[in-house]
């Protein structure tokens, strides 16, 4: 399990280690680079003015790369908490005092105190909380389901609520929403969530023999549950996606939730795309500087000359 669990998790390392190598890589290039930029001068060979202009490219990108992803990643988690907070707000006040079977349910996987018991008919579970994470059910999930496949259900948020799963969510999406320009970045953020609920759901289901939580995922099939906006950070909602039947059908069967090889050969060309392009034009400051590229023009105009212009 604890393997399974690793490989979970192991999308958001990747994510959270491409995000430092390249800020960090970025940060360099322009702090490298920053420091004898070509000013916008304007004289008599346009040539002399384009190199001029493209040196400061050379460090504009980069550094217009690291404003626009810390904005975007900013934006991302704002948006988020705020979601959360408004959708938290509405759900749990239909909050009610937790029946018995449902409270000794809650005893028996280790949710004791956790668990918020919401009066309202869709059936639905999450998992909320960046701190310490709760349980929410409501009462129309509990009389769909059988006792034993309830209790499936609230060990498998069990296992979101240990892992605080709910933040690890929070810093994925910031971290893809920065990377927005990196196509690695949101397949590895898909992967990540694919992934935890794969492992919830194998925590959850300890014995190959007992899909109780088959049953509780195929009965959510026609139930209808809310439509919460982009962003909640509520995970383990009960989606019966096709990738979670199938591995409680077939707990042998691996899923892959890292990206393919070609995803990560294209969000590389972009990489190096993107330094290319800027070294290049940075390393332009390294030809002739502009009064040298306007020494001919300095040194045979006679009015310039008669106004004490030195020659050259």
């Amino acid at each position: 399990m604890r393997l399974r669990r690793v490989t979970a998790d192991l999308p958001l390392v990747i994510l959270l280690a491409v995000t430092l190598t390249l800020g960090a890589g970025l940060l360099a290039f322009v702090a490298r680079y920053s420091w004898a930029v070509d000013p916008f001068v304007a004289c008599e060979t346009w040539v002399s003015t384009a190199v001029a202009r493209l040196s400061t490219v050379g460090v504009l990108l980069p550094s217009g790369v690291l404003a626009a992803a810390a904005v975007a990643a900013v934006l991302a988690l704002t948006h988020q908490l705020v979601a959360t907070r408004r959708m938290l707000g509405k759900v749990l006040g239909a909050r009610i005092r937790l029946t018995p079977p449902i409270a000794a349910l809650a005893e028996g996987v280790g949710l004791a105190g956790r668990i918020d018991l919401v009066a309202d008919p869709h059936a639905f579970t999450f998992c909320h909380g960046l701190i310490r994470p709760r349980v929410c059910v409501t009462t129309g999930l509990a009389q769909l389901l059988a006792p034993a496949e309830l209790a499936a259900v609230l060990r498998h948020e069990r296992h979101h609520v240990r892992f605080h799963d709910p933040l690890k969510i929070l810093v994925g999406r910031t971290l893809a929403s920065g990377l927005f320009f990196l196509p690695l970045a949101g397949l590895l953020r898909n992967g990540f969530l694919a992934g935890k609920e794969l492992c919830a759901d194998a925590d959850a289901n300890t014995d190959p023999n007992d899909l109780s939580l088959a049953r509780a995922l195929v009965k959510l099939l026609g139930a209808d549950r809310p439509v919460w906006p982009a962003g909640v950070l509520a995970i383990g909602a009960l989606s019966p996606t096709e990738a979670r039947l199938q591995q409680l059908i077939e707990p042998t069967r691996s899923l892959r939730t890292l990206p393919s090889p070609m995803d990560w050969i294209v969000s590389a060309a972009l990489v190096a795309g993107l330094f290319g392009f800027s070294f290049g034009a940075a390393a332009a400051r390294r030809a002739p500087t502009v009064e040298s590229a306007c020494a001919p023009a300095l040194a045979f105009d006679p009015g310039l000359v008669a106004q004490g212009a030195p020659r050259r």
